[in-house]
């Protein structure tokens, strides 16, 4: 068959061109999130997306390889765009797995990312993914005097290994981890960290980067803790001191309560006291504000967020003031407890707060005005602000009246409108 006879493989160049569909879904998803959003645009950003990034370069693989077998079978051109439909994405997925895997043998010999053998699992006893941030309990035991305070000089301690040992068989229920310099076990289903205080500087440059960090004047440390993949999470670490000045104690142990137990003090509760109240402004100093009573005597359930917008910036002009404005938008969820002491959702809503801030003798206040509205698809992909005037290089009111919440509120049916002034 002559070369000007020969039939173009259309098959070819379609595994060609799959490869790069998700450019074409990426920007029609741009397309029905300007001009559909709502449900069609949720679902071409947050479940086509993804999916296209996968199923097009695997089918323009595939697509490819059938369209050169047959191509050659038949005698038909387009082998050039069936090969680079093969290799484009072959080399991606190369690419791609390789700097994963060089990634993960970089990490795994970094010395600057490691995970101690001492510190390693310092949270409840198996409690894989115990959280960084620490919640304390029990707190009405006073632990302060345990703690490790900054500059404290154990030069002239020793410690014997006999000593050393029995401490720990005292203190911990049981032993998993032992060395010369620490002994590392549980205590009420907590793990805690035993090191020697003469053998502290070693300990602390072998495991610690050399030394404790200090909040507040004590002494604290964190351990790297392999959270997801090739990803770590610094989890914090208290460190204790025993009375005896021979101990370095290191737990995340949260409770108190416990934490004084394991040092044997009995002495430490101190009886909570009953808080003091604030002095706060009547309710009737609130409602009774003058620029409370405009909003209040001009704002009506049956209008609309430009005639809203309207009278609020009146207000202002009405009552002028170099105080703050603030343009706030977001979702809220109202809900609250009914008689019987059950929590109760009332709704899910999407709201537009105006708001001025005004310095009175008694104190900050705001003057907020609340547009509330049910939430939806739209409102869910509405970015959420906090805008101050001092922050704009336009008029206030003018960014109001140009974004996207207000061009959204104007036409929505408005739930409520909630007018108050709270105290800061």
């Amino acid at each position: 068959m002559s070369e000007q006879k020969r039939k173009f493989s259309w098959l070819c160049l379609t595994g060609f061109i799959l490869p790069f569909m998700p450019l074409l879904v990426m920007a029609l998803s741009e397309v029905c999130l300007k001009i559909a959003r709502g449900k069609i645009s949720s679902f071409v950003s947050f479940r086509l997306l993804p999916f296209s990034y996968i199923f097009f370069p695997l089918a323009g693989i595939i697509v490819s390889i059938v369209g050169l077998v047959t191509a050659k079978k038949k005698g038909k051109t387009g082998w050039g765009f069936a090969i680079a439909g093969i290799a484009l994405p072959s080399i991606v997925v190369i690419v791609i797995v390789s700097a994963v895997l060089l990634f993960l043998i970089m990490r795994s010999t970094s010395p600057t990312i490691r995970r101690s053998p001492d510190l390693y699992g310092m949270g409840p006893v198996g409690c894989r993914g115990y959280s960084g941030d620490q919640e304390y309990s029990n707190d009405n035991f006073d632990v302060s005097q345990l703690r490790l305070p900054e500059g404290y000089d154990f030069s002239n301690i020793t410690v014997s290994d006999t000593e050393f040992t029995a401490y720990a068989d005292s203190r911990l229920q049981k032993i998993t981890e032992k060395s010369s310099k620490s002994i590392k076990g549980t205590y009420q289903d907590y793990v805690f960290l035993i090191v020697r205080s003469d053998c502290l500087d070693k300990w602390l440059t072998e495991n610690c980067d050399g030394s404790f960090e200090y909040g507040e004047g004590y002494a604290s440390t964190y351990y790297m803790d392999e959270w997801e993949i090739a990803a770590y999470r610094a989890v914090h670490l208290d460190v204790y001191k025993d009375p005896s000045d021979k101990f370095i104690i290191i737990t995340n142990c949260g409770d108190y309560k416990v934490v004084s137990e394991f040092f044997g003090i009995t002495d430490n509760y101190i009886e909570p006291t009953e808080p003091t109240a604030l002095e706060t402004v009547s309710s009737e100093f609130l409602e009774n504000n003058e620029q409370v009573v405009y909003l209040n005597n001009n704002i009506t359930e049956d209008m609309t967020l430009p005639e809203i917008v309207d009278v609020y910036e009146k207000m202002c002009e009405e009552y002028p003031s170099n105080d703050q404005l603030h343009f706030i938008t977001g979702g809220i969820l109202d809900s609250h407890y009914d008689s019987s002491g059950e929590f109760v959702v009332d709704g899910d809503y999407y709201y537009i707060l105006l708001q001025r801030w005004i310095s009175l003798d008694e104190g900050l206040f705001a003057i907020n005005v609340y547009i509330i509205y049910e939430a939806n698809y739209t409102t869910s992909t509405t970015k959420s602000e906090n805008v101050a005037d001092y922050r704009l290089d336009v008029d206030f009111f003018d960014y109001v009246r140009d974004s996207k919440a207000y061009a959204y509120g104007s036409t929505a049916d408005i739930v409520r409108v909630d007018v108050e002034m709270k105290e800061l």
